[in-house]
C-alpha cells in the first residue's frame, strides 16, 4: 500500500492536496539494516555471484551471501539482459534475511537501446547528440551511402569502449527534418546505425530504420543528422538528456519525467523491486560525463553549459533527483557514484556515494586525498535520514593487480575508518569460492563499534610553513597569487576569498607560496568554507563547490595510466554549511625537481573562506579504536610505524594481535598469495608502540578479551 507523506503538496482550487509518495511495503525497515549499525568492517557484494565456479547451486549462493552485510547487483535489463532466475535467486537470499541490504545497480545515465519497450518509451528528443551536419545530396528509404556536408562530427568522439578485436565502435545517428527555423521535428525521424565511415570521402554507409523506427526519404535544404552520445555496456546505450532543457514529447514528459514513472513502477506496490531498498546509480553524474555534448539541440557543442554560463545539465540532474526523492520518501536508500569531479555532489538527497576502486577504477591508492576529502564532506554534512557509502574493490590499473591483495586490505582499513562499507572482489583461493578477502569474513561486523573518530599521522607531523599558514600572517597571504579575486585576512585568521570576475561562473584561482621540500612526502591540509554556495542552488543546499588542486615540482612520472594527472592533481570540496577539514597528498614531494608549488582552482565566484593551512611533511596513514579491535591503514609508499599508545592513550591496557586465519581454508597454501595472508594474519599478539605496517596496506587487529 502507498504510505503518506506531509512534505510533498500542491494547492488546488484553495486545498490543500497531499502526493503520496512510494515505501517500499515488503522491504525490512531500512534502520534495522546491518549497515545500518555503525558497527564494523561492513561488507556489500557488488555484483554477480559471490563464488566463483560453475555449476553453481542455489544453496550454495545463499550460504556464500551469509557473509556479507548485502547485495548492490543489476536486476533489471536497462543495461546487461538479465534473467528473471537470477533475481529471484537474490530475492529468497533477502526475504530470507531481513537484516541484510538489497539494492538495484542502475546505470543511471544511459539505456540499452536493443529493448523494444525503450524504443517505444522514449522519443527521440528524449536523447544526448553530439553536434551533427547537413546532407550533401538528397536521400530516399533504399539510400545507405550518404555524402555529408561535413565529415568531422565523427571526429574525436567517444562511442563505446572499442569492440572484441580492438576495433571501434561506430555510432547510431538520427536523421531528423527540420522546419523553416531550423527546430527539429522530432516525429520525422529515423534512427540509422553507421557501418563505416570514409573521412576521405566524406561518406557513411549506414544500417537505415533501425530500433523501432522506418527508413524515410530526406532533402538537402531540411535535413539534420548527428550522432547520438552513446557507450557500450552490454549493447548499444543511448545517454537521457537530463538536462533542465530537455524537449518534451506530444505528451509533454521529458526523458527525466518516463524515468521517474518507471522507477515508481519498478519499486511501488506490485513491482518487480517492491522488496529492494533503494537504488545505487552507477553513473548518474552531476556534469556531463564526455565533451562535446549537444544538450541544448542547437547543433552546437556546450557540454551542458548555457550561453550565459549556467550548468544545464546540472540544474536537470538536481531536479530530477530531488523530485526522484519526493517519490521515494525518506526511507529509500538512493546512492550514485562520487569519486570525481563530474559525478554526484547531491549531498542532502541522496544518501551517499559508491567510490569505485578505493580511490578510482583504474587507481587503486593515488588520489587517496581526493578519497578522503569527499567522504569527509559526505559524512559531515549529509542530512538525510540514513546514510549510506561504500568503497569497492575493483582495480583496474595493471599496476595495481600484482598488489590487489594490499590493496584491498588497504580498501577495507580505510572504509572501516572513514565509518562506511566495502565491497571485496579477487580470488583469494579459498575452498569456499567466496570472492572475500579474509580480514572481512569474521562473524559480522566483529569490530563493534568506533570508540573515537579516525585518527590521521599528518595532525602529528611537522608544518613546513611554520605556523604562518594557521596564523594566516601578513608575509604568507602577500605571497600569495590571486586571480579573478581578492583576498584578505580575517579577524579570526581565515583568509577571505572574493571573486572579482564579472561572469559568476568563473573560476577563483588561488597559488599558494612555493616552498622547499627536502624529503618526504606532503600533505596539504586546510579548512574551506563556502560562504556562497553554487550559483543556482539555495543557501540551505548542501552541494558543495570543488577546489581542483594542482601542484608543480613534483617528481615526473610517466603517462601511462595517466600518472601525472593522478600523482599532480586532486578534488577538494566546500559548501555552505561550515568550514570541512580537507587534504592533498603528494608523496615522494622531497625527490622533485623544484620548489613545491600548489595552486588552488576554486569552483565559480562565491565569497569563500579558508583557514588553518598546513605543509605537513610525513605520509597520511589512519587509525581507529573499535570495542573489539584496531584498524590501521599506510596510504603510503614507504613502511610506516604506529605507536598506539601515543594515537589511543587507553590502549595501554589493552592486549591486540592479529588476526589467525589457517591453512585449511584455503585450496593451495603453498601458494604466493596465500603465504602472504597467512603471514600477515598469523595471529600473534603486537607490540602496541611498535606496529610496523608495509607500503599501501591495512592491518586489522583484534583485542583480546
Amino acid at each position: 500500500m502507498l504510505n503518506y507523506h506531509l512534505h510533498t503538496a500542491f494547492v488546488l482550487f484553495g486545498l490543500t492536496i497531499l502526493l503520496p509518495t512510494v515505501a517500499n511495503a515488503s522491504a525490512s525497515p531500512i534502520e534495522n539494516l546491518e549497515v545500518m549499525s555503525n558497527e564494523f568492517p561492513q561488507v556489500i557484494h557488488f555484483r554477480g555471484s559471490p563464488i566463483r565456479g560453475r555449476g553453481i547451486s542455489e544453496t550454495d549462493i545463499h550460504d556464500a551471501m551469509d557473509l556479507y552485510n548485502g547485495k548492490t547487483d543489476k536486476y533489471i535489463s536497462e543495461e546487461l539482459s538479465i534473467g528473471e532466475d537470477y533475481f529471484d535467486t537474490y530475492k529468497k537470499w533477502q526475504l530470507a534475511n531481513p537484516s541484510k541490504l538489497m539494492i538495484l545497480h542502475l546505470n543511471g545515465e544511459a539505456r540499452g537501446i536493443r529493448y523494444p519497450e525503450v524504443q517505444k518509451r522514449y522519443f527521440p528528443g528524449h536523447w544526448v547528440y553530439y553536434p551533427g551536419t547537413g546532407l550533401s545530396n538528397s536521400i530516399n528509404a533504399n539510400d545507405e551511402e550518404i555524402a555529408l556536408n561535413d565529415i568531422s562530427i565523427f571526429k574525436s568522439r567517444y562511442f563505446g569502449s572499442p569492440d572484441k578485436n580492438g576495433q571501434p565502435r561506430m555510432p547510431d545517428v538520427i536523421i531528423v527534418k527540420l522546419d523553416e527555423y531550423g527546430n527539429r521535428l522530432w516525429r520525422q525521424s529515423e534512427y540509422a546505425s553507421v557501418k563505416k565511415i570514409d573521412q576521405e570521402k566524406s561518406t557513411i554507409i549506414l544500417q537505415r530504420g533501425v530500433y523501432g523506427s522506418s527508413a524515410r526519404s530526406f532533402t538537402t535544404e531540411n535535413t539534420y543528422i548527428a550522432p547520438m552520445v552513446s557507450g557500450w555496456w552490454g549493447g548499444q546505450m543511448w545517454f537521457y538528456n537530463l538536462s533542465s532543457v530537455c524537449p518534451m514529447d506530444e505528451n509533454g514528459k521529458t526523458a527525466a519525467d518516463l524515468y521517474l514513472e518507471e522507477i515508481e513502477q519498478w519499486f511501488g506496490p506490485g513491482g518487480k523491486l517492491e522488496s529492494l531498498h533503494g537504488i545505487g546509480f552507477d553513473v548518474n553524474y552531476i556534469k556531463t560525463k564526455w565533451p562535446h555534448f549537444d544538450v541544448d539541440n542547437d547543433g552546437i557543442e556546450d557540454d551542458g553549459i548555457a550561453t550565459d554560463g549556467r550548468n544545464l545539465w546540472r540544474e536537470g540532474d538536481w531536479e530530477f533527483l530531488n523530485r526522484l526523492r519526493e517519490r521515494m520518501g525518506e526511507n529509500f536508500i538512493i546512492m550514485a557514484d562520487g569519486w570525481n569531479q563530474s559525478m554526484q555532489m547531491a549531498v542532502g538527497v541522496l544518501n551517499g556515494i559508491e567510490s569505485e576502486g578505493l580511490c578510482a577504477p583504474n587507481d587503486g591508492w593515488r588520489l587517496f586525498g581526493r578519497l578522503l576529502n569527499i567522504h569527509t564532506y559526505w559524512n559531515q554534512h549529509n542530512t538525510t535520514k540514513h546514510r549510506f557509502s561504500y568503497i569497492t574493490g575493483k582495480l583496474k590499473n595493471p599496476e595495481d593487480i600484482p598488489n590487489g591483495h594490499a590493496l584491498r586490505r588497504l580498501g577495507a582499513a580505510t572504509a572501516s575508518c572513514l565509518g562506511v562499507s566495502y565491497t571485496s572482489s579477487g580470488d583469494y583461493l579459498r575452498k569456499d569460492q567466496a570472492t572475500l578477502t579474509p580480514e572481512l569474513t569474521r562473524n559480522g561486523p566483529w569490530l563493534g563499534k568506533p570508540l573515537g573518530p579516525m585518527t590521521m599521522n599528518p595532525d602529528r607531523a611537522k608544518d613546513l610553513l611554520k605556523g604562518q599558514g594557521v596564523k594566516m600572517t601578513k608575509n604568507f597571504v602577500n605571497s600569495m597569487k590571486a586571480e579573478n579575486c581578492v583576498i584578505k585576512r580575517g579577524k579570526n585568521g581565515e583568509l577571505i576569498i572574493k571573486g572579482t570576475a564579472t561572469n559568476k561562473h568563473e573560476n577563483i584561482i588561488l597559488t599558494l607560496p612555493s616552498i622547499d621540500v627536502k624529503k618526504g612526502d606532503v600533505v596539504l591540509m586546510f579548512e574551506a568554507y563556502a560562504k556562497e554556495g553554487l550559483s543556482g542552488f539555495k543557501q540551505t543546499d548542501l552541494v558543495p563547490r570543488q577546489i581542483v588542486i594542482h601542484a608543480e615540482g613534483l617528481p615526473e612520472y610517466s603517462d601511462n595510466n595517466n600518472h601525472n594527472r593522478l600523482f599532480n592533481d586532486t578534488m577538494a570540496l566546500m559548501g555552505t554549511p561550515g568550514f570541512t577539514q580537507q587534504y592533498a597528498y603528494f608523496r615522494k614531494a622531497g625527490e622533485g625537481n623544484g620548489p613545491l608549488q600548489i595552486t588552488l582552482t576554486i569552483e565559480e565566484q562565491g565569497e569563500c573562506e579558508i583557514r588553518n593551512i598546513v605543509y605537513a611533511n610525513g605520509p597520511i596513514t589512519l587509525a581507529r579504536e573499535f570495542e573489539h579491535g584496531v584498524v590501521l591503514a599506510n596510504a603510503s609508499q614507504e613502511a610506516v610505524e604506529f605507536d598506539l599508545e601515543i594515537l589511543f592513550p587507553d590502549s595501554k591496557k589493552v592486549s591486540l594481535k592479529r588476526i589467525k586465519l589457517v591453512p585449511e581454508m584455503f585450496t593451495d597454501p603453498d601458494d604466493t598469495l596465500v603465504r602472504s595472508m597467512l603471514q600477515v594474519n598469523d595471529g600473534t599478539k603486537v607490540d602496541n608502540r611498535q606496529i610496523k605496517l608495509p607500503p599501501l596496506d591495512g592491518l586489522f587487529l583484534v583485542r583480546e578479551k
